[in-house]
Order: structure tokens, then sequence, then C-alpha cells
């Protein structure tokens, strides 16, 4: 055997022995789903909104019913973003409202339901107000058995 073809066959091993290792490896589809680092954070009672999407700027918060949100909190018309942390219990939707004192057109978030960018949601056809942005167009809210 010649050195040159000696070489060949060593180098051809090689690559066999590292093509076995790289197939030996577990894929991403096969691999333990990752742990979460801390579990989520259970329930507060509380309804929150935020000045802007995303959870930030000024924020307020209720564990009940509200008619006017610049009374205590002033967000009136000014909301971006919307989080229902409430309890599970009879009142644990929380329907809000394009008017003062729950009128108009109104939109339920579900318990546990984070709308990030309200932009991304409108009213439904369901009072005055149907059919415009949720985003910095809400003024009331109040707690209800189901959406």
């Amino acid at each position: 055997m010649t050195p040159t073809t000696r070489r060949i066959r060593t180098g051809l091993a090689a690559l066999a022995l590292t093509a076995g290792t790289v197939l030996a490896l577990p894929t991403t589809a096969n691999a333990a789903p990752a742990r979460p680092t801390a579990p989520p954070p259970a329930a507060d009672g509380y309804f929150y909104a935020w000045l802007h999407a995303g959870q930030n700027g000024t924020s307020c918060r209720w564990s009940g019913n509200s008619t006017n949100w610049n009374s205590g909190c002033s967000l009136r018309n000014q909301a971006s973003s919307v989080l229902n942390f409430g309890y599970e219990e009879t009142y644990d939707d929380v329907r809000m409202y394009w008017g003062l004192s729950y009128g108009g057109a109104s939109y339920c978030v579900a318990r546990g339901v984070y709308l990030d960018n309200l932009a991304n949601y409108t009213f439904p056809n369901n009072g005055s107000g149907a059919g415009q942005s949720l985003n910095d167009n809400i003024s009331s809210h109040k707690w209800v058995t189901g959406c």
C-alpha cells in the first residue's frame, strides 16, 4: 500500500467515524423540552390596563367594576394593552365598553387572556362604537359570568 493510499483510507475512516457520531446525536425534535425557569404567576383577581402595547407605560388595575376609566385611574380612551388575571369564580371574565357606564359596543376578555396590542382588535357590532379599534377607545368595564 502506498503512502497516498494509506492517507486516503485513514481520511475515509475518520470521515465515517465523524458521520456516525453526528448521526448519533439527538436532534432538536428529539431533545427533551426545555423546562420553564419559574412557574407561571397565579391569578391575583385583577383586571389590568396599560397605556402602551406590551404592558408598557402607565398602568391601572381593578378588582371590581369601573363605570369611568378616568375615575381613580386616568386611562379612559388611552389603553393599548390589557390582561384579565381574575380568579376562577362566577364573575371571572371582563367586558370592556366603548362608552361610559357600560354603554355602547363591548368586547369580552376571558380570564387569563392578555391582549398585548389593542390596535389589533375591534369592537364587534353590538352598539355605538361598533367596528372601531379597541386601542385608545375603552371607557368602562365590568366583571361578567362569561364571554
